[in-house]
């Protein structure tokens, strides 16, 4: 049994916690086999590299299209794929939830009925091996617990489909007010969009909370590298964390606040 910690100091991004999840040693083949199952095996070609950013390793995933493979979908044809998929109903749940929350985001941005929201940059290829593949990889760990920390956005402007959009991006924004997570923001961070709307939506779905874990006992690590070269390393770190199974449950105890009500008469 053990948790995991995922530690962002430079945002989030699909495949930055993709890459992560390799390099903490799960199985490329494990990855793809729901990609296979729904038909997207020739799709795409994933290609890993080992890497550095200032100078620490880890690994950095690259998805390549196919050229005939140039396709928008709506989240109607988004739900049909998972839906209609063979996969175990954790795993199907999982790529639900994720791609559900970008779609009622995006619905709320552009003001249209959820079933008709067309997918631009998350709609492609990369995105959908990045969803599937970081939840398959969750589900082959099987983590007692996952625990996020608190994402930076970045800053300055990105440009997307809709134009010039201010970092972070309205999806990003309404995100984290859907939610309730709180995004780090401060003048020392890089301009450049550090936390991308995918990246958040997975850790939105499939971490326990957002934080900082009090103590780290780590088994190991998997880095994950981004692809923007900023001033710092940027990187995704995945702990995998041994847990405290003392038999004494005072060494388990969560401290709880309790209020007594009294009345004299």
């Amino acid at each position: 049994m053990f948790d995991l910690y995922i530690d962002c100091p430079t945002g989030l991004s699909g495949d930055m916690l993709l890459a992560g999840f390799i390099d903490l040693g799960v199985p490329l083949s494990s990855i793809e086999k729901p990609l296979h199952s729904i038909g997207l095996g020739s799709s795409y070609e994933i290609k890993i590299e080992e890497t550095f950013s200032y100078g620490l390793r880890g690994k950095k995933v690259k998805i390549v299209e196919s050229k005939d493979n140039k396709v928008h979908r709506k989240w109607s044809d988004i739900k049909k794929i998972i839906l209609s998929s063979d996969w175990e109903e954790k795993l199907k749940n999982k790529v639900f939830l994720v791609f559900k929350s970008l779609a009622e985001v995006e619905g709320k941005i552009h003001g249209c009925c959820i079933d008709e929201v067309h997918f631009h940059e998350i709609s492609a290829i990369d995105s959908l091996v990045d969803v599937i593949g970081v939840c398959k990889a969750i589900d082959y760990l099987n983590p007692r617990q996952i625990i996020c920390s608190y994402p930076p956005t970045g800053s300055g402007n990105v440009m997307t489909s809709h134009g010039l959009l201010p970092v972070p991006v309205p999806a990003v924004v309404e995100l984290a007010t859907k939610f309730g997570i709180k995004l780090v923001s401060n003048q020392s961070y890089p301009q450049v969009e550090l936390t991308t709307p995918t990246g958040l939506a997975l850790m939105a779905i499939l971490s326990d909370c957002f934080g900082r874990p009090d103590f780290l006992s780590i088994d190991s690590t998997g880095n994950g590298i981004g692809n923007h070269e900023i001033d710092r390393a940027n990187l995704v770190r995945i702990f995998k964390l041994k847990t405290n199974l003392s038999s004494n449950p005072m060494d388990r105890a969560l401290w709880q606040s309790l209020i007594t009500q009294e009345a004299w008469i």
